[in-house]
């Protein structure tokens, strides 16, 4: 990965659950799958579950502030 550079940190960011322990999950709501992942609390050195945001708005806001 990234051509052997070790000194290169990498973090692999789990942002959703499709599939857990053989049920299928794809056609469940978010709100069901993301409490599923959550319950898994991938939360490590080499990987990461990042937060949500319940108001859409006011994180877009903060985004643009910021010029990202």
């Amino acid at each position: 990965m990234l051509l052997r550079r070790r000194h290169i940190p990498v973090v692999y960011v789990i942002f959703d659950v499709l599939s857990l322990a053989g049920e299928d999950l794809m056609r469940a709501p978010y709100s069901v799958r993301r409490a599923q992942l959550e319950a898994l609390n991938l939360n490590g050195t080499y990987w990461r579950t990042p937060e949500t945001f319940d108001d859409g708005d006011a994180l877009f806001a903060a985004v643009c502030e910021r010029e990202l």
